[in-house]
């Protein structure tokens, strides 16, 4: 199959199969090693005069799979379990061919048909795919026809017959292996799809339709996901909530029209000033932002929204009835957590209630200011 496709979802197929089928195809390649050395009491059945040499043979080949076995255990190999697997395959009908020179000729095409087995596994039992799966089988076939046609007597009506069934079931396993594998791939397209579809609706519901930002319940989830998984990597965290002043008077004055080009412009520099490697930010409601930012402490978080306030002063967005300044300003409350001091289960849920508490003292401190604690 990887031989007529190319494109990028193929190729995402093939890694993605080959990692979740090594412990399958180890465990299969385990129970093929071991039937194949039980196999020897057909040897004490069939060729008494041979019985020793076949032994050997069988314990050397089985010997030589458990290693080629013990090598997909390898970090560093482990990832090239196909191409081992696919040799383990071949390896095991060469020992099968080799073990046809020794017995007496009347056994010659009973142990020719132990190949079928052989080929039949490559192609079904191990997840092998198309590839290695047709090297394995056809190079069986191959080794069987060079020790027939130069170095054994048998007949050639039944090397004939026997090269037929063997030609057969590679055929058969090539049209086995390539359905299975379609089929596999159309459904790996389709879980992706579905996959990619749910993030498009998910990415959808937490972000804010009018700044283009996340909305509260991407914050909540973003927040509860970094307390989760990421909280202890950190050394700080603040929390900041803004909320731009007298907004109603604004949107009275130059209506609503402007009002939300005021939310984008002001989103947009948010956004500019925290990137997602330092933290993140969402329109919380209405006219106020809550953001998110990594490692600063309470002092560098003031600096931090003093930056944002001047950046927002440059923009020179016109607010005539701002009693704060006349252009459009924003008045901040955060709160920091040192989290190597404190418990961050203790500190979840009142962060944003305490952040809240110092944008209400900012406010009522005539607005356009920067009120902050440290959680303790």
């Amino acid at each position: 199959m990887e031989w007529f496709f190319k494109s990028p979802e193929h190729a995402a197929f093939k890694k993605k199969f080959i990692e979740r089928q090594l412990n399958y195809a180890r465990k299969m390649a385990i129970f093929a090693a071991c039937y194949y050395f039980v196999f020897g009491f057909l040897d004490f059945y069939l060729a008494d005069e041979t019985t020793w040499q076949l032994l050997k043979i069988r314990l050397l080949v089985t010997l030589i799979l458990l290693l080629l076995i013990l090598l997909t255990f390898h970090p560093r190999i482990k990832h090239h379990w196909q191409t081992i697997i696919g040799l383990l395959v071949f390896i095991a009908g060469l020992g099968v061919v080799f073990m046809s020179a020794y017995v007496p000729g009347i056994y010659k095409p009973i142990y020719a048909q132990g190949l079928l087995l052989v080929i039949f596994y490559g192609y079904t039992m191990n997840k092998l795919m198309l590839k290695p799966a047709i090297l394995a089988g056809s190079g069986v076939t191959l080794a069987y026809f060079i020790n027939t046609f130069y170095f054994s007597d048998v007949a050639s009506e039944f090397m004939v017959t026997s090269l037929f069934f063997q030609i057969s079931t590679n055929t058969f396993g090539v049209f086995a292996v390539y359905f299975m594998q379609k089929n596999a791939f159309d459904v790996y397209v389709k879980n992706e799809d579905l996959k990619n579809h749910n993030k498009r609706l998910l990415k959808q519901s937490e972000t804010d339709g009018l700044t283009g930002i996340g909305n509260r319940r991407y914050f909540n989830n973003h927040f509860e996901r970094l307390f989760d998984a990421k909280i202890r990597s950190l050394d700080y965290l603040s929390l900041m909530l803004c909320d731009i002043d007298y907004f109603k008077n604004y949107n009275d004055a130059y209506g609503h029209l402007k009002g939300d080009d005021a939310l984008i412009k002001i989103a947009k520099i948010l956004s500019q000033q925290v990137p997602l490697e330092k933290g993140f930010i969402a329109r919380f409601g209405g006219e106020e932002f809550i953001l998110v930012l990594f490692n600063h402490d309470s002092q560098q978080t003031h600096q931090f929204i003093k930056n944002i306030q001047q950046k927002i002063k440059s923009e020179n967005i016109e607010h005539l009835d701002n009693k704060a300044a006349d252009w459009l300003t924003l008045s901040f409350g955060f709160v920091t957590l040192d989290v190597n001091k404190t418990s961050p289960n203790q500190a979840y849920r009142q962060l944003t209630k305490r952040a809240d508490r110092c944008l209400y003292q900012a406010k009522q401190q005539g607005r356009n200011q920067i009120v902050g604690t440290e959680f303790n």
